[in-house]
């Protein structure tokens, strides 16, 4: 008798743990070939007798409308039966539901309590959104170190969200001692590759009021950020390899960095791009692009930009050297 079955006779016999598991074989394709209204059924069956994971897994199925018709209301109904029994994913579900309004109507304090729910039970995603729930302006619980609270145990879970946000609470005290633990909290973001905690820690290094200034430190930490397609980074190691600060000059670099973060909309590489392409510097030499750029930084309200590009339709002004 093949595995299936073996697990579809005992299921049909009404055990509750083979027909979650026949519901989750039917799911995933495991063993059998995926079918989700087959998965629905044998779910349900389970969900019925109070299986907990089942409870959660169907909830997520009326959530995608996998087997079953889309209905927010079985979603929630699914979801708040296996949070009530302490399943930590159902209620950190549920608390992101009340907060953003997602099938139910938006309830802060509904939000708090499932979130607490979870974050008791160690879940860090929880911690953090009821960190954030406490830091919200729009919350009704805001409570700043109630917040800080929270947010120090994510990120004591490796949560880059919570590394940073601490981080940046702590970079928004006046005492330098708060700034040396900001430092250490995007440090710890920053080796897990957050491109956002990379920058901030070259930025660190570039002015030398948290840690001693090394230029070249800072350079690493902001090309790495860069090399993760952070545009702000990505402008800003094209200035340094354009002025040679903390890397050798070398205007090609520069060039290939400023029209990465250019693409990425970034208003004043749009508009050092088109002067750059305007002056042979790092790339060809072309009067089109140049203006194409500078048009597209003037676009986003660069005031130098429009300016420029006035005169020059005019036929008053040159696109000046940098």
């Amino acid at each position: 008798m093949s595995t299936e079955k073996k697990i579809r006779e005992e299921a049909e016999q009404g055990n509750v743990e083979t027909q979650y598991r026949l519901g989750y074989m039917y799911f995933s394709g495991d063993g059998v070939t995926q079918d989700y209204e087959e998965a629905a059924k044998w779910l349900s069956k389970a969900v019925e007798q109070g299986h907990i994971d089942a409870q959660l897994k169907l909830g997520n199925m009326y959530f995608l409308g996998q087997g079953v018709t889309q209905d927010h209301k079985e979603e929630v109904k699914w979801f708040r039966k296996a949070a009530e029994q302490g399943n930590v994913n159902a209620q950190l579900n549920l608390g992101e539901m009340y907060f953003s309004a997602y099938g139910v109507p938006q309830d802060h304090k509904e939000a708090e309590k499932w979130f607490r729910e979870a974050a008791e039970q160690g879940n860090a995603k929880a911690q953090y959104e009821l960190g954030n729930l406490y830091s919200s302006e729009e919350g009704v619980f805001q409570d700043q170190k109630e917040a800080e609270k929270w947010f120090r145990k994510a990120a004591g879970q490796d949560s880059i969200a919570a590394q940073l946000r601490l981080g940046y609470m702590l970079l928004g005290h006046d005492i330098p001692a708060y700034w040396e633990k900001a430092e250490k909290w995007f440090r710890k973001a920053a080796v897990q590759g957050s491109d956002e905690a990379q920058y901030e820690l070259g930025k660190m290094y570039a002015g030398g009021e948290i840690v001693p200034q090394d230029l070249e430190i800072a350079a690493e930490w902001i090309e790495k950020a860069a090399e993760h397609g952070n545009v702000n980074a990505q402008y800003s190691v094209g200035l340094l390899y354009y002025e040679g600060t903390g890397v050798f000059q070398d205007d090609e670099i520069a060039a290939e960095w400023i029209g990465k973060a250019a693409k990425q909309n970034h208003v004043k590489a749009q508009y050092l791009y088109g002067q750059m392409f305007e002056q042979e510097i790092g790339v060809p030499q072309d009067s089109k692009k140049a203006v194409e750029w500078i048009r597209k930084a003037s676009e986003q309200g660069h005031p130098k930009a429009k300016k420029m590009l006035n005169g020059i339709y005019a036929g008053v002004e040159n696109i000046p050297d940098l």
